[in-house]
């Protein structure tokens, strides 16, 4: 069976339309405010479409939503990670109560990595330690669930708020000199930056 939308004949297997084809037809250019002409569009449904494609024709317009809506849902998830694995991944708290006298210089290391200066004068070693101070595991998860939960609830917007948040609080960098005795003990600490 054809269709007559108007004066040219339309095969029903290959009628595609959309809301916006309809409106543009209907009024030649894509009104302000297509839903108010909702019930002018229903009533070229029913004047210009036989009724055997009518539903063929609904049914392309929800199947064409419905795309639509899961290729937003699949961006929104995808864009979402960002700030989520941003907190997740943030630097972990390290223990600073281990820069005292009397701790060994192994355990100094062992926690902070290797130092970024080494040298021995007048005898002694002297070390100099520089990292990040990051965050505990319950805070870096908190964070993670907030954005993930805010990035659902805004549909994503989250992230515009999100990342810079993330980048700011990145940890704070610390920085300490240790001089050691003779048995690589703590003898001394400076705090150079932080703290």
């Amino acid at each position: 069976m054809v269709g007559v939308v108007g004066s040219s004949p339309i095969a029903p297997t290959k009628l595609v339309l959309s809301i916006h084809d309809l409106a543009i037809y209907w009024f030649g250019e894509l009104p302000f405010y297509p839903h108010q002409f909702l019930p002018n569009i229903q009533k070229f449904f029913s004047e210009n479409i036989p009724v055997s494609i009518q539903g063929s024709i609904l049914m392309t317009i929800v199947f064409q939503s419905t795309r639509l809506f899961v290729l937003m849902v699949f961006l929104v998830a995808l864009i979402s990670g960002c700030s989520v694995f941003m907190a997740a991944k943030q630097p972990v708290k390290k223990n600073v109560g281990l820069f005292e006298v009397g701790v060994p210089r192994s355990a100094l290391i062992a926690e902070f990595g290797a130092p970024i200066i080494s040298e021995t004068k007048d005898e002694k070693k002297i070390e100099i330690f520089k990292f990040l101070q990051g965050y505990s595991t319950g805070a870096k998860v908190g964070r993670a669930f907030f954005h993930g939960a805010a990035d659902v609830v805004t549909l994503g917007l989250w992230e515009l708020v999100g990342i810079p948040t993330e980048i700011t609080f990145s940890g704070d960098e610390m920085a300490y000199l240790v001089k050691y005795d003779k048995d690589d003990l703590v003898e001394e600490v400076l705090a150079l930056k932080g703290d």
